[in-house]
């Protein structure tokens, strides 16, 4: 299978990031952290080989990530996003969700359903408007792939969902991590512009990806520009060209298990019914 363009998906806009953060004085712990990701990140697409686990196991699996952080994170001002805290702090939304909206994707409507509703529950009692509206990123995706109009209705609770969060959610930015555009946009237009180019071809890179079924590539494709979107307008990570190791390794997870081939479930297996 042709890996180039989920490794060029990865490498482009994380490498965009990394320029800006070393010549505008990030902490020095910012590009080890992005870089040894991001080295990770093409290590596990390029060699590593697919684990045999079902794809309802691994929807429950990171469905259950987005709320550890009620269990094992900080709590800032009401807000639960994290998993471990201090430089090892990982959001979980972003490490989590492009995988699920993969598995989704692959799913008949009732359990994609489910999956969604979990994840914008998730979504409101920690409250995260980016996760909202990466789910609604990715339904629109899915509606775009099938020509379905059914996942319209998770787009819009989506929507409804981020409002709210983002009422009670709004956390103060930190420099190189949230506002990441808005502060480029401030040192030189030029900053700015490669930063956005380097996430567009990004994303376009991964709803482009042959090696990768349409619902998925679709559905990962939007959940990421969810989480761009709401990073652009608001005070949210900003994914890939901002200081964070949980979006590198999310998008990587999940254009990792995007390649696998779909499993079945004994029930849904022929050959299983009729041993």
């Amino acid at each position: 299978m042709n890996r180039a363009a989920a490794l060029l998906a990865l490498a482009i806009p994380v490498a965009a990031g990394l320029a800006f953060m070393a010549t505008q004085g990030a902490p020095s712990h910012y590009l080890a952290i992005n870089g040894g990701c991001l080295l990770i990140a093409l290590g596990l697409v390029a060699f590593v080989p697919h684990p045999k686990v079902e794809d309802d196991v691994a929807a429950v699996i990171l469905t259950a990530l987005l709320f550890m952080p009620f269990f094992i994170g900080p709590e800032i001002n009401g807000v639960h996003r994290w998993i471990g805290s201090g430089p090892i702090g990982l959001n979980s939304a972003l490490l989590a969700l492009p995988a699920l909206a993969v598995f989704a994707a692959r799913m008949e409507w009732r359990p994609r359903l489910g999956l969604s509703l979990a994840a914008l529950a998730a979504a409101v009692v920690q409250p995260d408007a980016s996760l909202a509206l990466a789910v609604g990123g990715a339904a629109i995706g899915v509606a775009l792939a099938t020509r379905d109009t059914k996942p319209a209705l998770v787009a819009i609770a989506g929507l409804l969902a981020a409002i709210w969060a983002h009422k009670r959610g709004l956390l103060p930015p930190q420099a190189f991590v949230e506002q990441v555009y808005l502060d480029a946009a401030a040192i030189h237009p030029l900053w700015l512009v490669l930063l956005v180019v380097a996430t567009i071809v990004g994303i376009v890179l991964i709803a482009l990806d042959r090696s990768i079924g349409r619902p998925e590539r679709f559905a990962l494709a939007g959940a990421m520009t969810g989480f761009v979107y709401t990073a652009a307008i608001s005070s949210y990570p900003t994914p890939l060209v901002g200081y964070s190791a949980a979006p590198i390794l999310g998008l990587a997870i999940a254009l990792w298990l995007a390649r696998r081939a779909p499993t079945r479930t004994r029930d849904e297996d022929p050959a299983a019914q009729n041993a």
